[in-house]
């Protein structure tokens, strides 16, 4: 049966990924001469909110790197008032400068809820203070004080989340979804019985 590449692909093409949009945009900081300090010792993070499940593409911080060869650390933490279990991580060479840098390709799934994105750094650096569109709330750590809180939104880093929100199809949608699927299963029974009858 000719039909059935046909139906199989028009009942895929109903539930193809949409493209990934930007969750979070704080702006670039001003200024990249002042901000808070991120070197070994330190990690900073902000907290997002998703109102759906989504699947993170894309994360990256604004970064001035002092090092030549450093480490940038992402990671994505559980939410709560201080940032709580690292559900993903990933780390990305970081170049000398003051830009935004970080991780791609990603493929991040979340539920809707709160969440902690975080930064750390292996060598010398800074996240620029003062984003125009600040987080909600911020938080620094040091290794020998845990989670401490920055609240103040003109201490705000730079921060891009990009990912692609769990589709809901329409009732419409499912409809199509199911007869497609039905086309598909009833040419494969006519299949079957055509070699058996052959």
């Amino acid at each position: 049966m000719k039909f059935l590449p046909v139906a199989l692909a028009a009942t895929l093409s109903i539930a193809a990924p949409a493209q990934a949009a930007t969750i979070v945009d704080t702006g670039t900081p001003p200024d990249a001469s002042w901000g808070l300090s991120l070197g070994p010792e330190q990690s900073l993070a902000g907290r997002f909110s998703l109102s759906s499940a989504t699947t993170l593409t894309d994360v990256q911080g604004y970064i001035k790197s002092y090092s030549n060869s450093a480490t940038l650390t992402i990671a994505i933490n559980r939410g709560g008032s201080v940032p709580g279990g690292v559900l993903y991580s990933g780390a990305v060479a970081l170049a000398q400068g003051a830009s935004f840098q970080g991780l791609g390709n990603l493929n991040w799934v979340l539920d809707a809820g709160d969440y902690w994105v975080s930064f750390a750094n292996s060598g010398s650096g800074m996240m620029p203070g003062g984003a125009p569109n600040p987080l909600s709330k911020a938080a620094y750590w040091k290794s020998s004080q845990g989670w401490k809180g920055l609240y103040d939104p003109s201490r705000s880093m730079g921060v891009r989340i990009s990912g692609v929100a769990a589709a809901v199809p329409e009732p419409a949608t499912w409809a199509m979804m199911i007869v497609g699927f039905a086309m598909v299963g009833a040419a494969g029974r006519s299949r079957r019985k055509v070699a058996v009858a052959g």
